[in-house]
């Protein structure tokens, strides 16, 4: 189904965002009507309490970003995600002892 957005996928870090947002309001590829998806460079609380006056580019151009995690799992107490329990069984199971 057609839904008239246009969709970006940004990799880029947070050092980056705000001037790679403005561009993109000044050539016309953020705000209404363009979804913005950026890669785990961004924090998943990067945007979290952000407050840009109201009407500015960055106001803008933020509405309709998310942030999407690349990441293998949820950390667990010992600091591990799902990935790196994987990885590790995984090497063990090859007879490499030292992955960490």
């Amino acid at each position: 189904a057609k839904t008239n957005y246009r969709y970006y996928f940004g990799v880029f870090y947070e050092d980056h965002y705000e001037t790679i947002m403005k561009y993109a309001i000044q050539y016309g590829i953020a705000g209404p009507g363009y979804v913005w998806i950026i890669s785990d460079g961004l924090s998943e609380t990067f945007l979290e309490g952000k407050v840009y006056e109201d009407g500015s580019d960055l106001a803008i151009a933020s509405q309709g970003v998310g942030i999407l995690k690349a990441e293998g799992g949820r950390e667990t107490k010992d600091g591990r995600s799902g990935y790196d329990r994987f990885t590790k069984a995984w090497y063990e199971e090859q007879g490499e002892e030292n992955i960490d």
